[in-house]
């Protein structure tokens, strides 16, 4: 069904394959949402749709062949493609800025080139502004020494000895951040 590459409507249901259903399938909007919600949806859709079935007696559902070709060539239309086959592809939560990352680096290459720029400024940037350093922005924000924050350790960050260690270092245990709602910390 798929030699020629993924086809669905939806993203929901495959043609020739009656009463399957697939959630956050293959040209699924799902890929333009947090992904737990979208399943949601996906299976309240779903649901919906069988109990639809259900009270009306019908026994089957499946996409035509003719909708899928719709719902591809909205897809297409949408992600501003102009060849599928080779162009940037939707990924993740991030796909709603596609089609301007497309326009921006338009090629692979283009995409590689701009990640070792964006490498070189956000290091220089770090390197200047030393947001990790003594006495930061940031760790006079949190009231230490150093903007690092001690995280969980089951079994080892939460011990009096292993708080003081931390606190002792300039930094704030982070279970103490628990007990400061609202109100300032000082270690």
């Amino acid at each position: 069904a798929w030699a020629e590459g993924p086809r669905t409507y939806l993203g929901l249901g495959v043609a020739g394959f009656p009463n399957l259903f697939t959630i956050t399938g293959p040209g699924s909007p799902s890929v333009l949402a947090n992904m737990v919600v979208a399943v949601e949806q996906h299976v309240d859709w779903i649901t919906g749709c069988i109990e639809h079935l259900r009270t009306r007696g019908v026994r089957e559902i499946e996409p035509t062949a003719e909708a899928q070709d719709a719902w591809r060539k909205a897809l297409i239309h949408g992600a501003r493609w102009k060849n599928p086959e080779t162009d940037l592809w939707l990924l993740g939560q991030d796909s709603v800025f596609a089609a301007s990352f497309a326009a921006r680096y338009g090629t692979v290459a283009g995409v590689i080139d701009g990640l070792r720029s964006a490498i070189v400024e956000h290091v220089t940037a770090a390197q200047r502004l030393a947001p990790l350093g003594r006495n930061s922005a940031l760790a006079r924000e949190h009231a230490t020494d150093y903007p690092i924050l001690q995280g969980p350790m089951t079994r080892v960050s939460d011990t009096a000895e292993f708080a003081n260690f931390v606190a002792e270092g300039g930094d704030c245990p982070s279970w103490l951040w628990r007990c400061c709602v609202g109100r300032r910390c000082g270690v």
